[in-house]
């Protein structure tokens, strides 16, 4: 990824260790209240994540143009709105949580789970 578009993508959004996706402003507290909140937020995966312990998984995030991930997401995005008949993604935004740990500090019960957004 180029730095500037590093640069922008900490600026406008925050890929957050709990499994939210926030704008503006890192989101760093699991907090199980009910929508809406004050805070501009997507939650593709809100789960209590912990990755502290060493044997906790990552979260991963980064952004691509190419061909499968895009066709992909067109295809997954036609299906879920009728009215997006004519959707044709550029680049694709993809933020995974890999075997991720719960609080507190706990391994027992890891998931793994991918967010997709298209831009």
């Amino acid at each position: 990824m180029k730095p500037w578009l590093t640069h922008c993508f900490h600026l406008f959004f925050q890929v957050n260790n709990n499994g939210l996706i926030s704008f503006g402003v890192p989101v760093s507290a699991f907090s199980p209240e009910a929508f809406p909140l004050d805070n501009q937020l997507i939650a593709p995966f809100w789960g209590d994540v912990d990755t502290r312990p060493a044997d906790s998984g990552m979260v991963w995030y980064r952004e691509t143009t190419f061909q499968a991930d895009r066709d992909r997401a067109q295809r997954e995005i036609r299906a879920i709105f009728s009215e997006a008949d004519s959707f044709t993604p550029r680049m694709v935004f993809i933020a995974t949580w890999d075997r991720v740990g719960h609080y507190n500090m706990k391994t027992d019960r890891v998931i793994k789970w991918h967010g997709t957004s298209n831009i």
